[in-house]
């Protein structure tokens, strides 16, 4: 996959192939939502200026260094927003009224 250097990272396709299983997809979904949303909340809560300035290559590495956090902390489910957003999603079982 290409991506464009000016775009950020989280705004590319994330989610890749999916699996058939659609309680496997929208777990996916969540789990890539949940990456995302703690991705930008630590990079919005980033102070805006620092000590040597600001370049680049700094800039750079603060976005992979919180994409790589935000995915892990995504996938152990630091912040249970993807079990809360899963939970919220899932078909209902049983009859409707």
């Amino acid at each position: 996959m290409k991506t464009n250097p000016n775009q950020p990272l989280s705004s590319t396709p994330l989610l890749g192939n999916l699996p058939k299983d659609p309680k496997a997809r929208l777990k996916k979904a969540a789990d890539e939502f949940e990456a995302i949303f703690t991705e930008r909340l630590m990079k919005e809560s980033r102070p805006k200026s620092t000590l040597f300035g600001k370049s680049f290559a700094s800039e750079t590495f603060h976005d992979m260094q919180d994409q790589a956090l935000a995915r892990t902390m995504a996938q152990r489910g630091s912040l249970g927003l993807s079990k809360a957003l899963t939970a919220q999603w899932a078909p209902k079982q049983g009859p409707r009224k």
